[in-house]
This record gives C-alpha cells, structure tokens and sequence, in this order.
C-alpha cells in the first residue's frame, strides 16, 4: 500500500469509518471496539 499509514493506523481508520462514529466516543471504548474486531498487535 502507498497511502503512508502504518497497518495499525490503517486499522483504527477503517474501524472508525465502519462504525460511522457520529458523535464522540472515548478513547477506552473504541481501542476496545478496534481490538475486538480485528488482529490489532501493538507494543511489539
């Protein structure tokens, strides 16, 4: 891919956009959502 995201970033962004997020959510909450539905791996 060359849109200059990295595959987490990329992850976050598509969650967010297939939720259709309306008004704001808290962090806890969708990190929790984003984990949930996908292979999310961070700190490594």
């Amino acid at each position: 891919m060359v849109d200059g995201l990295k595959p987490g970033e990329r992850k976050i962004r598509f969650y967010s956009f297939k939720r259709n997020f309306v008004k704001e959510a808290k962090v806890a909450q969708f990190s929790g959502y984003v984990s949930e539905h996908s292979a999310y791996h961070h700190g490594f």
